[in-house]
């Protein structure tokens, strides 16, 4: 039979009776008030600690394979980046070459009109100094 809290209290209530509110207090408090076969015993900590520890290290190991797997893929991503910066370099070359050439056409262009436009005011001061109308 399962003890209960009414019983319990009836139980505290006979031996305060017999022996004294304290004394019966005292036993009261050694006594369960849960059925003694409920209670863990060594052993069944013990089956508990290692139930645990098998699960933990099975979690440590899914766990640790997951990780494996992101620095595996932030690798690839690393190897990814890589190669971006290195076409970003070549683009950044390419550009370099252009500007360089774009210079070039324009000096020399720059240079041909300066000599068209500066034939044009000699012409145009001789014509003056000669007089001519405009």
């Amino acid at each position: 039979m399962a003890m209960t809290e009414a019983m319990r209290l009836s139980i505290l209530s006979d031996f305060a009776e017999t022996m004294g509110e304290e004394k019966a207090a005292a036993l009261m408090e050694s006594i369960s008030p849960i059925p003694w076969h409920e209670f863990a015993t060594k052993d069944d900590l013990k089956s508990l600690k290692e139930y645990v520890d098998l699960k933990f290290e099975a979690q440590s190991t899914v766990i640790n394979a997951q990780f494996s797997e992101v620095h595996a893929q932030f690798s690839e991503v690393n190897a990814q980046f890589k190669g971006i910066q290195a076409q970003f370099v070549e683009f950044k070359a390419q550009f370099v070459t252009m500007e360089a050439n774009l210079s070039k056409r324009m000096s020399r262009q720059s240079w041909a009109l300066s000599i068209v436009f500066g034939g044009f005011a000699a012409s145009v001061l001789t014509l003056v100094a000669a007089g001519a109308p405009f």
